[in-house]
C-alpha cells in the first residue's frame, strides 16, 4: 500500500513503483526514435547503448548525491541526539547538585534541632521539615534512577548478602510510618528459600522500599505482608519469588495497565490525596527487568493489592551459620508454647518459625481461648502474646509468675525485660518482629542464654567516643556558610574538632602548615576547586604527608565519583550529609596504610615485617587447615605488607612476599602458587602486566587464581583486571572478611581444590 494508515505517503514504495515506469517509457520511445535516424536495427543499438550509459552514469551522480546529503543528515541527527543526551545528563547533574546543597542544611539542622530539648510541639514543626525535605531527595534520587536506566548506565553488582537481613532493614525504614497507621509489618520466607542469595541488595532494598511504601500510603489500617519463596532452576541457578500484599483500597482492575507509566497513578484523584509522583513503580519495573526479572499486579478495588515480582540468582552457600537459622534446636526441642495474637499472618510467621525450631506452637485467637489458657498452663514452657490482645484481658493476672512470656510490642515501647501485673518478668520485643530478636529472646525465657546482652538496651549509637577511640587531625573544605557550620557541628557531636578551608588554595595553605589525617574536600569551590587541589596534593605533597581525601559533595553521579577517584581521592559522600555517613568512612579508612605517619608511634612504624601476630587460637587457623594453599601476596607499600599479612594470619596462612611485577613472575617460575593476591599499581612491572605474563606462559593446569588487590575501584580498572586474567578483585581498603569470603567464593567453584 503507497497510502499509509495514517494517511501519509510512503515515498519509498512510490519510487519503487514509479521509477521502472518512468524508466521505460522513456527507453522505448528513444530506441524508436534512433531506428528511424539510424536506419539499421545495429546502429540504432550501439546508439541507445551510448545514450543508456550516458542515462546510467546521470542517474548514478544523482542518486549518489542524494544518499551523500542524505548520510550526512543523518550524521547531523545522530550528532544532535547524543549532544541532546549529553545536555540532559549535564542538566540532571546540575539541578541534582543545586537541589542537594539547600536540602543538605535544611535537612542537617532538623536533625540537629530535634536533638535539642523541644516541647511536643516543635518537636513535630522539626519533623515535618526533615520528613519534606528526604522526600525530596528522595524524589531527586528516583529521577536520577530513572534516568540511569534509561540510558542503560544502571549497573547491579553481585556480591553475598542475607535474604532475611535486607527484608528487616526495609521494615525498620518504614516502621515509624507503619505504626503511626496502626499498620502490621509481616514477613515470612520459605524455610527450603536459601538463606543467602548472590545479587545487589541495595537494587532490592530499593525495590521492596518503593513497594512497602506505595502499600503503607494507600493502606489506612490493617497489614503489609511479604512472602518469599524460590524455584530451583539449575544446581546454581534459582528464581526467587516475591509477593507484597496488603489490605488497602485496591485498584479498580481498568486502571492496572497504568501503573507502571512514569508520572502517572492508577486514579488522578490520588495524586492530590495521598502524594506522590507515579515513579515509584516504573523504578521497580526497570529494577526487575535488570535483574531478569518480571513483576505484575493484582487488585480489588476495597480489597487490596498483591505485587508479584521474580528474579533470578544464585544460592549462596558459604555464608555464616547463625543460630536462628538452625532447625530443631536442642534447647527448644519440643518446648510447648502458646501464641496469643489476632493477626492471622503474624500468627502464622510465628507457628512456622516457632515449628522450624522444634517446638510444639499452640495458636489462641480469641478472647475465648484465652479462658483455655487459664485453665492449662502446666505444660506449657513460654506464652507470646501480643500486647493488644493483653489489653483486652486479664488473664495475666491468674498466670503463674515462673511462666516467662514474650511480650510483642510496637517499636516506640523500649524492647528488653519488663514486669507483668502478676508480678513476674517479661520480654518485650519490638515490631516489626526480626526473627533474631525472637530467637534470643525465645532462649532467654527457656535456656537462660542471652545470646546478644545489648538487646536488652535501648538500640542507640552512642558515637560520642569516636574521637577518643580514633584521634584524627581534620580538615574540612566547603565553601557554603550554612554547610560549614552543619558540617562543624555535626563533627563536633562525635567529638572532633575540625579546621575550616573555604576553598582548594586554603587546603594548600593549611597542608604546609599542619599534616593532616583526613580532609573532607567539597569538589565545587571558587579560586581553586576539589578536583584540582586533589591533583595538587596528590604531585606535591611528600607520600608519608599525604592526608585521606574523601569528597563531600552534592554531585552523585557515578561519573562524578569517577573522577574524584581518578584524581586521587579514596571515597565519596553525597549531600545531604549524615553523621552516620562521617562515622562509616572514619572507621574505613583510619587504618594504618592509609593516613599519615604522625598518626602512628614510631614504635608501631619501625617493627618491621616479622613483627607480625604469631599466636593465635586454634579457631583462627580453622580456614587454613579447610582450605590449605599456597599464597604470593604482591604489594610494594610497606604498611600494606604488614597489614594483609596479619590477616592472612590470623586466617592461618602464611604467604610468601613479592614487592613487583618481575618478582611475581620470577616467583611463579620456581615455585607453584595456588593464589596470587596482586596489587596493580607497583614499580618496574604493573600488576596487570605480571598477570597477563602469568597466563600466557603457566601451563593451564598449573595457573595460579590472580586476585586484582587495589584502591582502584572503578569499574573500567574491574574490566581491565578480567581481561589481563585475573580471576577476582578486592577493593581497598582490604579487611581479613573480605580475604576470607573470597577464598571460600574460590573453592566453592572447585569443591577439591583452587586449582584448575
Amino acid at each position: 500500500m503507497i497510502i499509509k494508515k495514517t494517511g501519509a505517503i510512503d515515498t519509498k514504495r512510490l519510487i519503487l513503483i514509479l521509477f521502472p515506469l518512468f524508466f521505460m517509457s522513456g527507453i522505448i520511445p528513444l530506441f524508436f526514435a534512433l531506428f528511424f535516424v539510424a536506419g539499421s536495427v545495429k546502429q540504432c543499438l550501439i546508439a541507445g547503448i551510448s545514450v543508456t550509459s550516458v542515462v546510467s552514469f546521470v542517474l548514478s551522480w544523482v542518486c549518489a548525491i542524494y544518499l551523500g546529503v542524505r548520510g550526512r543528515h543523518l550524521i547531523r541527527e545522530k550528532e544532535r541526539a547524543e549532544q541532546s543526551a549529553m545536555s540532559k545528563s549535564e542538566f540532571l547533574a546540575t539541578m541534582s547538585h543545586e537541589i542537594r546543597t539547600p536540602m543538605n542544611s535544611v535537612i542537617g539542622v532538623s536533625r540537629l534541632l530535634m536533638d535539642t530539648s523541644l516541647s511536643e510541639e516543635q518537636y513535630e514543626f522539626a519533623k515535618v521539615i526533615q520528613h519534606s525535605g528526604e522526600n525530596l531527595i528522595s524524589l531527586v534520587n528516583d529521577l536520577l534512577d530513572l534516568s540511569k536506566i534509561e540510558a542503560g548506565k544502571m549497573e547491579l553488582e553481585a556480591q553475598p548478602f542475607e535474604l532475611r537481613a535486607c527484608i528487616e532493614s526495609v521494615f525498620k525504614i518504614m516502621a515509624s510510618k507503619a505504626m503511626d497507621q496502626d499498620i502490621e509489618q509481616i514477613y515470612q520466607i520459605h524455610h527450603e528459600t536459601p538463606d543467602y542469595i548472590i545479587g545487589d541488595i541495595n537494587r532490592l532494598r530499593q525495590i521492596l522500599i518503593n513497594l512497602v511504601g506505595n502499600s503503607a500510603k494507600f493502606t489506612q489500617h490493617g497489614e503489609i505482608k511479604i512472602d518469599v519463596s524460590h524455584k530451583m532452576v539449575t544446581h546454581d541457578n534459582m528464581t526467587i519469588n516475591f509477593i507484597v500484599k496488603d489490605t488497602g483500597i485496591g485498584i479498580s482492575e481498568e486502571k492496572l495497565d497504568n501503573l507502571f507509566t512514569p508520572f502517572t497513578q492508577a486514579e488522578s484523584s490520588t495524586t492530590r490525596q495521598y502524594g506522590g509522583t507515579g515513579l515509584g513503580l516504573t523504578i521497580c519495573r526497570r529494577l526487575v527487568e535488570l535483574m531478569n526479572g518480571n513483576i505484575r499486579v493484582e487488585s480489588r478495588l476495597g480489597h487490596g493489592t498483591e505485587i508479584y515480582f521474580n528474579f533470578q540468582t544464585e544460592p549462596f552457600h558459604e555464608g555464616e551459620l547463625k543460630p536462628y537459622m538452625n532447625p530443631d534446636i536442642a534447647g527448644l526441642k519440643n518446648r510447648r508454647v502458646k501464641i496469643c495474637e489476632q493477626n492471622i499472618s503474624m500468627r502464622k510467621m510465628l507457628f512456622s518459625q516457632l515449628d522450624f525450631w522444634g517446638m510444639i506452637p499452640i495458636p489462641l485467637h480469641d478472647i475465648a481461648s484465652q479462658d483455655i489458657l487459664r485453665h492449662d498452663l502446666d505444660d506449657t514452657d513460654l506464652i507470646i502474646v501480643d500486647e493488644a490482645m493483653e489489653k483486652e484481658s486479664f488473664f495475666f493476672i491468674d498466670t503463674p509468675e515462673t511462666i516467662p512470656t514474650i511480650r510483642l510490642v510496637s517499636m516506640n515501647m523500649p524492647g528488653g525485660l519488663c514486669s507483668l501485673e502478676n508480678g513476674g518478668i517479661c520480654i518485650c520485643v519490638s515490631k516489626p518482629v526480626e526473627i533474631s530478636r525472637l530467637y534470643e529472646a525465645v532462649m532467654e525465657c527457656l535456656c537462660g542464654m542471652r545470646a546478644r546482652p545489648e538487646l536488652w538496651v535501648e538500640n542507640r549509637t552512642d558515637v560520642s567516643g569516636l574521637a577518643s577511640e580514633i584521634p584524627l587531625e581534620i580538615l574540612i573544605a566547603e565553601d557554603n556558610e550554612v554547610n560549614r557550620k552543619l558540617a562543624i557541628r555535626f563533627f563536633q557531636k562525635i567529638g572532633y574538632q575540625p579546621d575550616i578551608a573555604i576553598n582548594g588554595r586554603e587546603v594548600l595553605d593549611a597542608l604546609e602548615l599542619k599534616i593532616y589525617d583526613i580532609v573532607f574536600m567539597d569538589v565545587h569551590m571558587p579560586e581553586m576547586n576539589g578536583i584540582e587541589a586533589t591533583k595538587v596534593i596528590i604531585d606535591t605533597v611528600p607520600k608519608e604527608k599525604q592526608p585521606v581525601i574523601i569528597a563531600m559533595t552534592a554531585s552523585v553521579f557515578d561519573s562524578d565519583k569517577d573522577k574524584c577517584l581518578e584524581v586521587g581521592m579514596v571515597d565519596h559522600i553525597g549531600k545531604p550529609v549524615s553523621i552516620k555517613e562521617i562515622e562509616r568512612v572514619i572507621q574505613k579508612w583510619a587504618r594504618p596504610g592509609y593516613l599519615p605517619d604522625h598518626s602512628w608511634s614510631d614504635e608501631t612504624r619501625d617493627s618491621g615485617k616479622d613483627n607480625i601476630i604469631e599466636i593465635l587460637d586454634d579457631d583462627s587457623r580453622t580456614l587454613a587447615n579447610q582450605y590449605p594453599l599456597r599464597i604470593l601476596l604482591a604489594e610494594d607499600n610497606e604498611m600494606n605488607q604488614r597489614l594483609i599479612m596479619m590477616y592472612l594470619n590470623k586466617l592461618g596462612y602464611k604467604a610468601d612476599l613479592a614487592e613487583n611485577g618481575e618478582e611475581v613472575v620470577a616467583a611463579v617460575k620456581s615455585v607453584r602458587y595456588d593464589l596470587i593476591f596482586m596489587d596493580i599499581h607497583m614499580p618496574l612491572m604493573s600488576g596487570l602486566e605480571a598477570a597477563r605474563k602469568i597466563i600466557e606462559t603457566c601451563p593451564e593446569e598449573e595457573c595460579p587464581n590472580i586476585v586484582a588487590l587495589t584502591a582502584d575501584i572503578r569499574s573500567q580498572n574491574r574490566v581491565e583486571c578480567f581481561k589481563a586474567g585475573m580471576s577476582d578483585f578486592i577493593g581497598k581498603p582490604v579487611n581479613a572478611e573480605d580475604i576470607e569470603r573470597l577464598i571460600r567464593k574460590l573453592q566453592a567453584k572447585d569443591s577439591s581444590s583452587l586449582l584448575a
